[in-house]
């Protein structure tokens, strides 16, 4: 199993956002956290992703706790959070080169992994543009191809498709079907009203 999610509790005052979560997803699959909002979905992946520590339980990927392991672990996972950020005087592909430059990848071998990306989402024609004249759409696929820019394993997205039109929603499934085929783990969270991929 890539991620194990055992027994998970997380309260904020007197509300229980988790109660005793447990998940078990095997690699290479294309897993749908479903659930109206106020469910815990995004709880659970802020403690999986390392941005927020549970109250009990415990989170392995690949094996590893992530309370444990944090800083291993970022290797392994690829976050594609449900907002963009600002990043108003940066070009996409000054955009890709400061994010690979975190995980030690750096020239050429930057160049040519983050051209390799944006031609997978679709976006190679769009490296010298910057980031804050992109649509919704093609940041959310510029915020994928950052996720994937250390090759990781595991790959969460927290809404990644909320307030994008049914052709971009579409076409950004094809994304992630594609990097299922890869042999990329995917967990997509959204609400229950969405349909899966």
């Amino acid at each position: 199993m890539i991620l194990e999610i055992k027994e998970l509790k997380k309260k904020f005052g007197k509300f229980h956002a988790l109660n005793g979560l447990d998940i078990m997803i095997p690699e290479g699959s294309l897993y749908g956290f479903v659930g109206p909002n106020g469910a815990g979905k995004t709880t659970a992946i802020k403690i999986m992703t390392g941005l927020l520590f549970a109250d009990s339980g415990q989170v392995l990927i690949n094996g590893t706790d992530v309370s444990d392991g944090l800083n291993l672990l970022k290797q392994e996972i690829g976050y594609v959070p449900d907002f963009f950020g600002v990043y108003d005087n940066l070009k996409v592909n000054e955009y890709m080169e400061f994010f690979a430059s975190c995980y030690g990848i750096n020239g050429l071998k930057a160049r040519s992994r983050y051209m390799t990306l944006l031609e997978q989402v679709g976006l190679e024609d769009k490296s010298d543009f910057y980031v804050d004249s992109l649509s919704r759409g093609m940041k959310q696929r510029l915020c994928l191809a950052r996720a994937l820019i250390h090759d990781p394993h595991l790959l969460v997205l927290d809404e990644p498709a909320s307030g994008l039109d049914p052709r971009t929603r579409f076409e950004f499934k094809e994304i992630l079907k594609e990097l299922r085929e890869q042999g990329k783990t995917i967990f997509y969270q959204f609400p229950c009203s969405v349909r899966t991929v």
